[in-house]
């Protein structure tokens, strides 16, 4: 069992900034997961710390509500929601910010990261994306937008197939 812990705790920990890494650079999950690999590398222990007062506050959090909830002798479905969904809605995000904030200072350490390069390298990126864009300045009506069709016609058929 210990075999299989200590290298999925070490592969998360390396692996722990690939979010921020593919929202901000646009790699690809190669590329991605190996520099990730890379900026963790020897802040690992660091991480780890990090990351585990994370889970532990989260943890936390998840029991003092929930023995709240059973002390008030709450039914199970509103323990699961506010125990278990509530906490995961609005703690889960503070990891993926968390994450984004240990990449960014990881960046400056390794990589002498500056404000002003980061802005260019963000901007540089953007401006390679190709998406799409539309200007609705000169739209009068919604069926301007869909090609004519009504979009509760659309919304029925894309209802309609499903079972």
């Amino acid at each position: 069992l210990g075999l299989l812990i200590f290298p999925g705790i070490y592969l998360a920990i390396s692996w722990w900034l690939t979010y921020p890494i593919i929202v901000i650079e646009s790699k690809g999950i190669v590329g991605t997961m190996s520099k990730s690999c890379k900026l963790t590398a020897n802040y690992r222990c660091d991480i780890f710390k990090v990351y585990a007062t994370y889970l532990a506050s989260y943890f936390v959090i998840v029991v003092v509500i929930n023995m709240v909830l059973i002390t008030i002798l709450a039914p199970r479905l509103v323990r699961y929601i506010f125990g278990y969904c509530i906490p995961s809605l609005s703690i889960g995000p503070l990891g993926l910010i968390l994450s984004s904030v240990v990449y960014f200072d990881l960046r400056a350490r390794k990589e002498s990261l500056t404000y002003d390069r980061l802005a260019l390298e963000i901007q540089d990126a953007n401006s390679s994306i190709s998406a799409p864009r539309f200007d609705l300045g000169n739209v009068n009506s919604l069926s301007e937008i869909t090609g004519g069709e009504r979009v509760d016609q659309t919304f029925e058929i894309s209802a309609a197939v499903q079972p």
